[in-house]
């Protein structure tokens, strides 16, 4: 199917760089990133990495069952999906949890508003030490570096799967009308994680760098250090995903100065 989707898209692709190092790679896939957009200013193209085989079935079959057939329905589909995101903003985002994602935990809207005014800023010395000396972390990868330890990444990561799409569009979010990731693993639908991918590029500047099934890697160019910046952007990421960001705490240090921000739905 990878083969098939490209052909239908026609945009071309680039391989990860694989050499077995696992952590090497991680960081040296990131630089290429890195790279790519750079060159994208010249060229146009706009680079995010996909998981062959497996993860292209899963977004064939999502195509699939919108109707697309060709490579002018595949633009069409992708047109209507960002159509629809147009006329909504993240506060509807926020609004669709209860249909979309917090089914499970909340069953009506006062669920939803308690939830909400749970979102309390902490106001613990441990906390505010947080803020003191917060600095850059330059050294980083497409994947969050813990997960390059655990005996685990040996068997499920494996570079040489992934490739580089380079897509000829003009905003990072758009990515995912080409590649609609959600609605699998309790993630929200595509539309959704385009409306977040929207605002998470216009508030803090953060890229589309990695699409998945139930995941999404987002890329800064200058990571956050400023205390009202990171709150800001702590409640949106809790919001979307509390598995990986479940407080203010845990969320600030999560990504205080780092140039990724890991999103995951189990």
């Amino acid at each position: 199917m990878s083969k098939k989707l490209i052909e239908l898209g026609g945009f071309d692709t680039i391989p990860a760089i694989s050499t077995g190092n696992l952590r090497e790679d991680n960081i040296a896939n990131a630089g290429l990133y890195r790279q790519l957009l750079k060159d994208g200013e010249k060229t146009g193209l706009y680079p995010f990495f996909v998981k062959k085989d497996y993860e292209f079935d899963y977004f064939w079959l999502r195509l699939s069952d919108r109707g697309v057939k060709d490579s002018e329905t595949y633009r069409k589909s992708a047109a209507w999906l960002l159509e629809k995101v147009n006329r909504r903003c993240f506060e509807v985002w926020q609004g669709r949890m209860l249909y979309d994602y917090k089914l499970d935990c909340c069953e009506n809207t006062k669920d939803y508003e308690e939830y909400m005014e749970d979102l309390i800023l902490p106001v613990s010395d441990k906390y505010n030490r947080l803020f003191d000396n917060p600095r850059e972390i330059s050294d980083f990868g497409l994947f969050d570096a813990y997960e390059m330890n655990p005996a685990y990444a040996q068997k499920f990561i494996h570079f040489e799967d992934y490739i580089i799409v380079l897509l000829p569009i003009t905003n990072p979010w758009e990515a995912l009308a080409y590649f609609p990731m959600g609605s699998f693993n309790s993630c929200p639908s595509p539309e959704c994680q385009i409306a977040l991918a929207k605002e998470l590029y216009d508030k803090y500047r953060a890229r589309i760098m990695f699409i998945g099934l139930d995941r999404l890697t987002y890329y800064l160019e200058k990571p956050l250090l400023k205390r009202d910046e990171l709150e800001a952007a702590a409640k949106t990421l809790i919001i979307a995903d509390d598995d990986c960001y479940p407080d203010y705490e845990l969320t600030v240090k999560e990504i205080i100065g780092k140039h990724t921000w890991q999103l995951w739905w189990d």
